[in-house]
C-alpha cells in the first residue's frame, strides 16, 4: 500500500472508529438471537455389555500381581467412580486369581498379551480400550506411567458420561444400571507429548477445590507437563509428569548479589567496556566469558549430582533487554549477521541466541561426559534470544518458543501482522531447522489486564494444527490467572482436548462443555464467542486491518471494535444467558465470564459506562463492576502457606487487584478497570498512596 493511500486509510479508519464510539456510525443490525437447532446426542442402540444392574455387578477389576503404582491408582479410581455412579463396589483382584468371564482388566496383566509393536507405539501416554468377549481391557503400555490412568478416565467419559470440565464443574451421572457397547476397540496416542493446557494454579482450600479434584481434572484432561508453573500430578502414584522447567533463570545461575561486586566482568557490558546498569537485578551475563561458561556447567552438574532423577534444567536468560557488547561477544555476533538487527542496538537478531546456544551446547556435552544423557536443558526463545541462530543444537536442548506478541484473531499463515510474520515466518521455522524439540509457550490472555475480553477462540484450533504440522512437540498455555474470567476454564479444556488431537470436531467440544458449564442459555454464550472472535475482532475498518496481542489491555482496537447496536446485541446475549442458566453454579459461571465483557465496556467508555449516559452513572457502574469482581473472585489470602481471613483478588505474585477498602478510599472507581491492579498502578504504591489524585499521578507516571 502506498504511503499516501495508507495515510488516507488510517484517517478514514480513525473517523469510523470515532463514529462507532459516539454512535454516529451505527449501522442497523438485529439485536436478538435465535438459537439454532441443537444436534441430538448420539445414542448407542447396539448390543451391550451390562457392567452393573440395579446397583449389583458380576464384574471384578483385575490388576497385575506386580502392578505399578499408577496402575493401582487407575484401578482404585475406576472402582471409586463406578461406586459413585451406581452404588456397586467392585472387588479388585490380582491376575493370579482364577480368570472369570466378566472382568475389567486394568494395566499390564496375564489376561491380555499386548504385542511389542503396539506397546512401542503407545509410548508413555497412549492407551487402548477394547472388549474381548465379556472382558474389557483398559491399558497403556506395560510399565508406562500414564497411559493406563488415561484409559480409565477416557472409559468413564466416553461410555459412562463423566466429565471433568473445570474447577467448579465435574459431572458424575448416577445410574443404577451401567451398560457399554459389546464391541469396543479404542486406540489413542497424543499428538503432542508435552501438554500444559491450563495453567490455572489451584490453591487447596482457598476456593473449595481440593488436591484430589485437581488430580482428577489433570488426569481426565491429560495434563502431563510442568514447565514454568506447577502441576498437581507429579507424584508417582498418579502418573508423574514430564518436567521440562523453563524460567528466566540466569538470575539463579549467576546471581548478581553473589558475583557482581567481585566479578563485574561476568555481566553485560557496553561497547566501551563499562557495565550496563543492573536494573531489578536482571542484567544478563556475558556469555563469551570462559568463567561464566564454567559457572553454567557447574550449575547443571551440581543439580544432577544432588538429584540424578532430574528430568530437565532451566538455563535461559533473564526477562531483560540487556545484551553484552564486549569485544568477544560482538565478534561472535558478527557470525550471525543476516541483515536483520535489533532496533535498540545495531547487532544481528540472532546474536544473543547464538551466544546462549553455544554455552548450552557445552553444558550438554559436560553432562554427557558425566553420564547424564537423558536430562534436558530448557531455554526460552524470548526477548533478546528469540531469533534462531545458524548452528547445530545438542539433541537434549528443548526450546520453549514464546510468540508473546502474536495475533490471535487471524490464522497463523493468513495474518499480515508484522509480529505474526516475524514469529511464524522467521522464528519458529528457524528453530525448527536446528532444534530437535520445540514446545510453544503461548499467552492466550491480555497479559497486562488479566480478565479482560480477549477472544482467542476463533483461531485456537488453527494455531494448534499449525504447531503440530511444524514439528512442535508440546505447549504451555500461559493463562496467568487463578480465576475463570474471560473463559479461562473453557479455553483450558479446549486446549487440553486439541493438544491430544488437534483435528477434533471443535463444535462438538463446545456443545459438550458449554451446556454443562453455563446451563440452559449456553447457545447465547456460543454466539458471544463466535461474534467476538469472528466479527468484532481483527476487523478491517476503513481499509486498515486491526490485530491483537497479549501485551495490551481492553483498549487495543484489535480486541473488539463495535457499534452501539452491536454492543446492545451482545448485552442481549448475556441477558438471555443469565436468565436461562438454571442452577446457581451455572449462573455464577455466566456472571464470571460476563465480567470480561463489562470490563471491556468500562475501559472503552461504552454502553452503560459512557460518560454521558443519562440513564446510568459511569462511577456507579464501575462500583457495581468492582463489587461483582470482589463477590465472584475474592478468595482468602495465602501467607506463607496459611490461609488468612483477609480476602484478595490476585493473578500472580506481581499482579493483584486493590482491596475493596482501597477501591473506595482512593476513589479508584473514577479510573478504568485496567488501573484497578497494582501491576498497573505501580507495585510500590500499595500502602503508600493516600488519595485519588496521588493515585492518578502514580498511574500517569
Amino acid at each position: 500500500m502506498s504511503t499516501s493511500k495508507g495515510f488516507l486509510c488510517s484517517v478514514l479508519s480513525a473517523l469510523i472508529l470515532l463514529g462507532m464510539m459516539t454512535g454516529l456510525y451505527n449501522p442497523r443490525r438485529e439485536t436478538s438471537f435465535t438459537p439454532p437447532p441443537v444436534r441430538p446426542p448420539a445414542v448407542y442402540g447396539g448390543p451391550a455389555l451390562t457392567l452393573i444392574e440395579g446397583g449389583v455387578s458380576e464384574y471384578v477389576i483385575v490388576l497385575g500381581a506386580e502392578a505399578s503404582k499408577p496402575e493401582i491408582t487407575a484401578a482404585e479410581k475406576l472402582r471409586g467412580f463406578l461406586l459413585q455412579i451406581s452404588g456397586a463396589e467392585l472387588e479388585i483382584v490380582p491376575d493370579s486369581a482364577p480368570a472369570r468371564a466378566k472382568e475389567l482388566v486394568v494395566g499390564g496383566t496375564n489376561r491380555y498379551a499386548m504385542d511389542e509393536e503396539l506397546e512401542q507405539a503407545l509410548g508413555t501416554d497412549g492407551f487402548i480400550i477394547k472388549t474381548i468377549d465379556e472382558k474389557i481391557i483398559l491399558s497403556g503400555g506395560r510399565g508406562q506411567p500414564r497411559g493406563t490412568l488415561y484409559s480409565v478416565y477416557d472409559f468413564l467419559e466416553k461410555f459412562l458420561g463423566c466429565r471433568w470440565l473445570g474447577k467448579t464443574v465435574t459431572v458424575i451421572p448416577e445410574q443404577a444400571t451401567v451398560k457399554v457397547p459389546l464391541e469396543i476397540d479404542e486406540y489413542e496416542v497424543p499428538a503432542f507429548i508435552y501438554r500444559q493446557p491450563s495453567t490455572l494454579p489451584r490453591v487447596n482450600g482457598r476456593d473449595g477445590y481440593t488436591r484430589e479434584d485437581d488430580v482428577d481434572y489433570s488426569l481426565a484432561n491429560r495434563v502431563n507437563a510442568q514447565g514454568m508453573i506447577g502441576n498437581s500430578t507429579n507424584e508417582e502414584e498418579v502418573g508423574g509428569i514430564i518436567t521440562w522447567p523453563v524460567t528466566h533463570s540466569a538470575l539463579a545461575i549467576l546471581p548478581p548479589g553473589v558475583y557482581i561486586e567481585e566479578h563485574p566482568e561476568y555481566f553485560a557490558k557496553n561497547e566501551d567496556g563499562s557495565a550496563i546498569p543492573c536494573e531489578h537485578g536482571e542484567n544478563n551475563p556475558c556469555l563469551t566469558n570462559p568463567e561464566v561458561i564454567e559457572i553454567y556447567k557447574k550449575y547443571a552438574l551440581d543439580i544432577m549430582e544432588n538429584n540424578p532423577d532430574t528430568q530437565g534444567i532451566s538455563m535461559g536468560l533473564n526477562d531483560s533487554g540487556t545484551i553484552c557488547l564486549c569485544t568477544d561477544c560482538r565478534a561472535l555476533y558478527a557470525e550471525e549477521d543476516n541483515g536483520k538487527y535489533f532496533e535498540h542496538v545495531k547487532i544481528p537478531l540472532a546474536s544473543q541466541s547464538r551466544a546462549l546456544m553455544e554455552v548450552l551446547n557445552q553444558v550438554c556435552e559436560a553432562l554427557e561426559e558425566a553420564g547424564y544423557t537423558e536430562v534436558t536443558i530448557n531455554a526460552f526463545a524470548y526477548g533478546t534470544a528469540t531469533y534462531a541462530p545458524s548452528i547445530d543444537l545438542h539433541e537434549q536442548i528443548v526450546i520453549h518458543f514464546c510468540p508473546i506478541n502474536m495475533c490471535y484473531v487471524h490464522g497463523p499463515e493468513e495474518c499480515e501482522y508484522w509480529e505474526n510474520r516475524y514469529y511464524f515466518g522467521d522464528v519458529l521455522k528457524g528453530w525448527g531447522k536446528i532444534a530437535k524439540r520445540i514446545t510453544i509457550f503461548e499467552y492466550p490472555l491480555s497479559y497486562n489486564e488479566p480478565g479482560a475480553a480477549y477472544p482467542v477462540w476463533g483461531q485456537v484450533q488453527n494455531y494448534l494444527q499449525f504447531y503440530y504440522e511444524n514439528s512442535a512437540v508440546g505447549l504451555t498455555q500461559c493463562t496467568a490467572s487463578i480465576y475463570d474470567v474471560n473463559f479461562y476454564e473453557m479455553t483450558g479444556y479446549i486446549y487440553a482436548r486439541l493438544l491430544w488431537d488437534p483435528y477434533l470436531d471443535l463444535e462438538a467440544l463446545y456443545e459438550d462443555f458449554l451446556p454443562l458449564y453455563f446451563g440452559g442459555g449456553w447457545q447465547y454464550i456460543r454466539e458471544y464467542l463466535r461474534f467476538t472472535a469472528e466479527e468484532a475482532s481483527g476487523r478491517e475498518i476503513g481499509g486498515v486491518t486491526y490485530h491483537t496481542n497479549s501485551l495490551e489491555g481492553s483498549t487495543k482496537t484489535g480486541m473488539l471494535a463495535m457499534t452501539n447496536r452491536e454492543i446492545k446485541y451482545i448485552d442481549h446475549l448475556w441477558d438471555r444467558a443469565r436468565a436461562l442458566a438454571g442452577s446457581e453454579l451455572c449462573l455464577n459461571n455466566v456472571r464470571r465470564a460476563e465480567l470480561s465483557w463489562r470490563m471491556w465496556k468500562s475501559d472503552n467508555f461504552r454502553g452503560e459506562f459512557w460518560f454521558f449516559n443519562l440513564a446510568k452513572s459511569r462511577t456507579k457502574e464501575n462500583k457495581k463492576l468492582f463489587d461483582d469482581f470482589w463477590e465472584l473472585l475474592a478468595t482468602p489470602k495465602l501467607v506463607d502457606g496459611v490461609l488468612t481471613d483477609d480476602l484478595q483478588i490476585w493473578y500472580n505474585s506481581v499482579d493483584w487487584w486493590i482491596t475493596q477498602d482501597d477501591f473506595y478510599a482512593l476513589k479508584a472507581y473514577r479510573l478504568w478497570p485496567k488501573m484497578w491492579s497494582w501491576r498497573q498502578l505501580g507495585r510500590d504504591g500499595e500502602g503508600v498512596v493516600t488519595g485519588f489524585w496521588d493515585l492518578l499521578y502514580k498511574s500517569i507516571l
